[in-house]
Parts: structure tokens; C-alpha cells; sequence
């Protein structure tokens, strides 16, 4: 009995730091932004595209966060009275860029290109970062995990290259 108890305590132990484990990965990749910024407005109701505001996704290594010389083709003077706006408002305003925080992070080991897949694989944003148009409040999480498994299985998918040495460094 008390061995069958020891062996419960033991499991509910590993369980628990697991979790406890899991919690701080996740408190450690969750991302507040300086602006509850809204993709259902700029993506969904006014159907901007990514590339009005992510300018070097096609182009570049990183689709680049916009910042206030992207904001201020739009927000050089307030265009409505909320929180958002405003602080919007103020950093074009006073030259400051907003402190956005990246959410994606690509492992040091890995290669990977917004040019190579936007542009040149024409791939939707969507499969990678989700359906953006339905965020009222800037994402705090990684949409798809930036793992090899995901990355193995769309390339299987799409009858990508598979070589090692395309995605490593």
C-alpha cells in the first residue's frame, strides 16, 4: 500500500511540474503590445492587405512590424476618439516608434524567409499566422509554432524541399 501511494505521490509530483513547466513557457511567450491594435478593422472591415502595413513580406527575410511611418500614412492626425487612436496619434506625433514586441521567433538554428514563402510560394499568411481579420486585440501568442514538425508537414504538403540544408543553418 504505502509503495502503490509513493508511486501516485511520485506521478502527481512529475504532473505538476510539467504543468508548472508548460505555465512558464507560455507566461515567457505570451506578449502584451502597447496598443490593443485591431486587424478586424484595418484587415477585416477596411480589407487591407498584410502587405499595406507588413511591407518587406514579400521581399524580405521578416514580413517587418509596422511602426509610425507605415501609422502615419494614416494616423497623422486622430481619426477617432478611442485609447488605441490616440496613442497611435501621439507616437506619430512625437516621432517615438511604438514598442511593438515580435511574437515569432524563429529558432537560431533555422532559416526561414517571408519572401520565399509569400512571395515566391504565394502562400497565404493565413496558414501561419491564422485569420487575422478576426482579432479585435493584437495577437499574444504564436498563431502555428514555429516547429519542425509543422514545418515538415506543409512542405509534404506542398511538395516543398524536405533537404535539411534549405531550412538549416
Amino acid at each position: 500500500m504505502k509503495n502503490i501511494l509513493a508511486v501516485l505521490l511520485a506521478l502527481a509530483g512529475f504532473a505538476a511540474g510539467v504543468y508548472s513547466v508548460k505555465a512558464l513557457i507560455e507566461r515567457r511567450t505570451r506578449v502584451d503590445q502597447p496598443i490593443q491594435y485591431t486587424h478586424a478593422l484595418h484587415a477585416g472591415k477596411l480589407k487591407m492587405p498584410c502587405l499595406a502595413c507588413h511591407q518587406k513580406v514579400m521581399t524580405g527575410t521578416r514580413a517587418s512590424i509596422p511602426n509610425i511611418e507605415v501609422c502615419s500614412a494614416c494616423h497623422a492626425t486622430p481619426l477617432k476618439n478611442t485609447p488605441g487612436e490616440q496613442l497611435v496619434y501621439q507616437y506619430v506625433k512625437d516621432h517615438k516608434p511604438i514598442p511593438w514586441q515580435s511574437i515569432y521567433v524563429i529558432p537560431e538554428h533555422a532559416l526561414f524567409s517571408h519572401r520565399r514563402h509569400a512571395g515566391i510560394a504565394k502562400l497565404d499568411c493565413a496558414l501561419c499566422h491564422g485569420d487575422m481579420t478576426l482579432l479585435d486585440k493584437p495577437p499574444t501568442t504564436q498563431f502555428l509554432q514555429v516547429k519542425m514538425d509543422n514545418c515538415l508537414t506543409c512542405h509534404r504538403e506542398r511538395k516543398a524541399s524536405t533537404d535539411c540544408a534549405h531550412c538549416h543553418r
